[in-house]
């Protein structure tokens, strides 16, 4: 037996007992803590290296060289570390394009982005060795199951409407699609929102690559006017996995509210949280990525604001990334 967690009315944990089926063949191990988010673990996923004492050092070293160069000089350094975006022209293409897809896109795939540069960038490989690069990849895993799960469980539908919101590449959903709409026979529509139309236009190119273009349509705008940008398109599934993150309390919360009002009675949303870790102050000073940290506790209190009170909770291995599936009555 595995564990969801849910929450009462009143905002308190509830651990509810549930069969292995529910998580089904996807989640091969089950690191199970009450105190937690269900941890999920498999040989599939990226795990913490066992010796990491002289890496946290070094990252700690060069966070704090470089947060005080940044307190003399000034936030916008041309380098922020020579050992960093000094030496390492991969290394500052995500430092440039910090919070962006196109950073993700070399996260996810490094040795793809390394051979396409025709380059051996042992500096960059170096840092893809990351707890935090190691738990985005392990988070777009995650995501693709779970996804998976949820569109499967939906085949026997005329048509499965789905709705990424700030898309970003939407590789997660894009692949997920490709993979099951031939084995499944899924019928399905895929609208994306994203501020940045040069996101849309590499969704659109991945969605072509991927053969599921024909029922992708991109929308260019902001969450504020989502519910005009989609007119009467109602949802089954809407996916914002590493949005929150930017969001603050009040923001985050709003949100929340308005897409489950968006979604389809039954429908599911699936979304993420990151945690406080021990490198997110690197990700800050070096390589210019701030982002909103919050512990588990602070996340379920957002949830329970926002009225999400049954829902299931899990974590990729290294623990840097929380991922919530929620299911609307209907």
């Amino acid at each position: 037996m595995v564990e969801r967690i849910s929450e009462n009315t009143a905002g308190e944990a509830v651990f509810n007992p549930i069969d292995q089926d529910f998580l089904g063949e996807s989640y091969p191990e089950i690191l199970k803590d009450k105190n937690s988010a269900t941890r999920v673990g498999g040989d599939e996923f990226e795990k913490s290296a066992s010796i990491f004492g002289f890496r946290i050092l070094f990252i700690w070293i060069i966070t704090v060289i470089t947060a005080v160069k940044k307190g003399f000089l000034g936030k916008n350094l041309k380098t922020n570390s020579f050992w960093f975006d000094g030496i390492s022209q991969i290394c500052r293409d995500v430092k440039d394009n910090a919070y962006s897809w196109r950073a993700l896109e070399i996260i996810y795939n490094l040795p793809n982005y390394l051979s396409k540069k025709m380059s051996l960038d042992r500096i960059a490989l170096y840092w893809n060795g990351l707890e935090n690069a190691k738990a985005v990849r392990n988070r777009l895993r995650l995501t693709k199951e779970i996804l998976s799960r949820e569109i499967v469980g939906r085949k026997s539908q005329d048509t499965i409407r789905l709705l990424s919101i700030a898309s970003g590449s939407a590789r997660a959903v894009l692949e997920t699609l490709a993979e099951v709409v031939d084995k499944h026979q899924v019928n399905f529509e895929f609208r994306l929102l994203d501020l940045d139309p040069t996101a849309s236009a590499y969704a659109q190119s991945l969605a072509t690559e991927l053969g599921v273009a024909n029922r992708c349509k991109m929308i260019v705008g902001s969450t504020t006017d989502m519910k005009k940008l989609l007119g009467n398109y109602r949802p089954d599934i809407i996916e914002m996995v590493g949005f929150l993150e930017y969001r603050n309390r009040e923001k985050a919360v709003n949100l929340l509210k308005k897409i489950k009002e968006l979604l389809a009675p039954g429908g599911s949303i699936i979304f993420s949280q990151v945690k406080p870790n021990r490198e997110m102050y690197f990700l800050r000073y070096v390589m210019n990525w701030p982002m909103i940290y919050r512990t588990e506790e602070e996340f379920r209190k957002i949830l329970a604001e926002s009225g999400y009170y049954d829902y299931e909770l899990v974590s990729e291995p290294i623990g840097i990334h929380m991922i919530c599936s929620f299911r609307k009555e209907g």
